[in-house]
């Protein structure tokens, strides 16, 4: 179960994490890796990512709940908003976070085969 994260998140830097590509980095023992998706949604402090296909994500997830993530949007040709991220990952295939992943692809052409929810601990607005 996640703990209670009583860290504050702007309006700001939900909106830029809610409408950016996510770029999600995960590390067993031996095999690192990052992973993209658009499905960032902050809620109650965590970031939930829905997993369409995400493979050695979710096996390092299973292994070192430890991520970072960085978001990015361009707001017009010469400037960028970057925030990057550190939390504690859980996978869900099931339950109230799996739901919220079905819920958010609703019409999508994919489906979600589960759901990443991160406790973000630090979020750093990257200059």
């Amino acid at each position: 179960m996640l703990r209670l994260n009583l860290m504050k998140i702007s309006k700001k830097e939900i909106e830029a994490l809610e409408k950016s590509p996510i770029f999600l980095a995960t590390s067993s023992k031996d095999r690192p890796n990052v992973t993209i998706t658009e499905s960032g949604v902050v809620t109650e402090g965590k970031l939930l990512i829905c997993d369409c296909a995400m493979s050695l994500a979710k096996e390092n997830i299973l292994k070192n709940s430890h991520v970072s993530f960085v978001s990015s949007r361009k707001f017009d040709q010469d400037r960028y908003e970057c925030y990057k991220g550190f939390g504690k990952a859980q996978y869900y295939k099931n339950g109230k976070y799996f739901d919220l992943a079905k819920k958010r692809l609703r019409g999508e052409p994919y489906k979600p085969k589960g759901a990443v929810v991160i406790e973000i601990e630090k979020l750093f607005k990257v200059e």
